[in-house]
């Protein structure tokens, strides 16, 4: 049974966490970011066609077509952040947090860093199972409580309702990618 779609986005050819950017908040002993919403003043898109796309360290940004999108349907717990360079573009965050069933998702864990608390990466084995969702999920985005991948490139997974799904795939956005959840 289908219990959602994850949601990604094409490749946007840009980097989000810009090394040069002095105020990035990174890690002393890691040096990774210790501030995934952190949005730097120095992002500027190099793909821009895109109403989903994602950069090369994951953040999913949105057009204003997607976000007016959201708006009109009432979705809560997504929220956009505008880019300073692109006002037209958000980097987009969901504060509907869904948890990991990480018994069953058989999580890989590398290297904890004891100064920001984070881990190098986080790798999942294929599926990634939710805990406490008994049921397929109707309406709405949500986010995972465990961040996956490697260094900066760590982020939620984010899913939609199999209503969501529905309006969102009749809505003809570019760029946009749905990978199907299963119990």
């Amino acid at each position: 049974m289908i219990v959602g779609y994850i949601l990604t986005g094409n490749d946007n050819g840009s980097c989000f966490f810009d090394k040069s950017d002095k105020s990035l908040p990174i890690c002393k002993k890691c040096g990774y970011v210790t501030d995934f919403d952190y949005i730097s003043p120095n992002i500027k898109l190099k793909v821009i066609k895109y109403d989903i796309s994602s950069t090369y360290d994951n953040r999913t940004i949105v057009s204003n077509k997607f976000k007016i999108f959201c708006d009109d349907n009432k979705f809560t717990g997504v929220l956009f952040h505008e880019l300073p360079k692109n006002p037209e573009f958000y980097k987009m965050t969901i504060s509907n947090i869904i948890k990991v069933d990480t018994d069953k998702s058989n999580l890989r864990y590398y290297k904890f860093c004891d100064e920001c608390g984070n881990y190098e990466s986080v790798t999942p084995a294929i599926p990634v199972y939710l805990k406490e969702v008994k049921v397929p999920l109707l309406d709405g985005f949500y986010a995972t409580d465990i961040h996956f991948a490697s260094g900066n490139e760590k982020c939620p997974l984010k899913i939609v309702g199999v209503n969501t799904y529905e309006i969102m795939r009749k809505q003809n956005f570019k760029g946009i990618n749905f990978i199907k959840m299963e119990f």
